[in-house]
């Protein structure tokens, strides 16, 4: 029984539609598109050079799919994120809200309940299919809640991250919470300021399973 609940939950999750869906285009005021549903955030993924500011707090209750590289600004303008109890990041490939961040994020609270992991699914957990699970090949990948990987200009201003009691941060290489890899060119920056972290779930790295 608890074997058919659970796939049949996660199953729910694969309905909410990703690839190929034309998110509704939020509105604009002053040049930012403003967020104020999972909808809207699902939208910015796809539209990764935009200025935004939230209009509201946001609950993620789906898997959401990684930004690939952010160079816009997300103003959270007082507002909190939030990732519920059920929702994953899992990929195979640098775990995060965003993978590569070379844009400004800023004003935000992120509250995390659910987990970011290295895995090729929500499927494959080392507690579940230690075969399965993309640890042992993918050692180069980086896992944190915002930024796998803060680039050139990239900056986190004032944000508050919260790891809240179950929530996981896990990877194979760097993890972190806000961002995992710093990394510049020389005469470039990238730029974490007025920030807070705090962790009362888990952030660990794993090694290989070999």
């Amino acid at each position: 029984y608890t074997t058919l609940f659970r796939s049949s939950r996660h199953q729910a999750k694969s309905c909410w539609p990703r690839e190929n869906w034309s998110w509704p285009r939020p509105q604009q005021d002053n040049g930012a598109y403003l967020l104020d549903s999972e909808e809207d955030w699902f939208w910015l993924r796809d539209n990764p050079g935009v200025n935004a500011r939230f209009a509201a707090d946001i609950a993620l209750t789906h898997d959401p799919l990684p930004i690939e590289t952010f160079s816009g600004t997300i103003d959270g303008a007082g507002h909190t994120l939030t990732i519920s109890n059920d929702v994953w990041l899992a990929y195979d490939s640098n775990p995060a809200l965003v993978r590569t961040l070379t844009g400004t994020v800023k004003n935000l609270t992120i509250d995390l309940y659910g987990r970011v992991v290295s895995r090729a699914s929500r499927w494959n957990d080392t507690t579940v299919n230690t075969n399965a699970n993309t640890l042992a090949t993918n050692v180069t990948h980086n896992a944190a809640v915002l930024a796998a990987n803060l680039g050139a200009g990239g900056v986190i201003d004032g944000v508050e991250l919260t790891l809240h009691p179950g929530s996981e941060v896990q990877g194979p290489r760097l993890v972190a919470g806000l961002a995992a890899n710093v990394w510049v060119p020389n005469g470039s920056h990238a730029e974490i300021r007025n920030c807070r972290v705090h962790v009362e779930g888990v952030v660990r790295a794993l090694a290989r399973n070999t």
